[in-house]
């Protein structure tokens, strides 16, 4: 049972095993009702543009449209621009039969995993993903000024409870010193 300020992060259709996003939502909502600091931000899925892929090492921009565009006339984005196909399947289906794609097939193994983590992460999909980053950095820096005050708060307390009793018991070791250096 924690007291833990606590923030949840899930992909809406993460079918992670164990309960997942319900668990996780339930989790919150235990904490939400023992008034433990807690925040539930969730990933739902984005459309695709043609400079997505742009932020990978080793695509510019022409090869970010080209794989778009290899994307959209495969099926795989629908008019709203939303991935209609997991990253899973386009992975099974690049194993498979590579000649398929024209595009992907000329990239190295670790940048075609980066552009299936894109698509992961457009389809809110199980995967690591920034776009709540800021969020939760300021709930954290929030919930750490307020219990670094607390700290200091009763720090402050402590001191102004403990020094006096600590400097009346050295003046009185003090007094009991001298007085016995007095007797003959």
């Amino acid at each position: 049972v924690t007291e833990t300020p606590t923030v949840f992060c899930p992909a809406k259709y993460d079918p992670a095993l164990g309960g997942g996003n319900w668990a996780a939502h339930m989790n919150f909502d235990t904490l939400q009702s023992r008034n433990i600091p807690s925040a539930f931000y969730e990933l739902d899925h984005s459309p695709a543009y043609p400079q997505r892929f742009a932020r990978i090492p080793g695509i510019d921009t022409t090869l970010s449209n080209d794989l778009f565009t290899e994307f959209l006339t495969m099926g795989f984005i629908d008019n709203d621009r939303y991935f209609t196909v997991l990253d899973d399947s386009i992975q099974s289906l690049y194993m498979t039969n590579p000649d398929t794609f024209s595009i992907l097939s000329t990239l190295s193994i670790e940048t075609v995993r980066h552009v299936l983590d894109q698509i992961k992460v457009m389809t809110a999909d199980h995967s690591f993903f920034a776009d709540y980053n800021k969020r939760v950095l300021t709930f954290f820096n929030m919930f750490l000024m307020f219990y670094l005050s607390k700290w200091i708060h009763q720090f402050l307390i402590n001191s102004l409870y403990i020094l006096p009793t600590l400097i009346h018991s050295t003046q009185s070791q003090l007094c009991v010193t001298t007085c016995q250096n007095r007797l003959p």
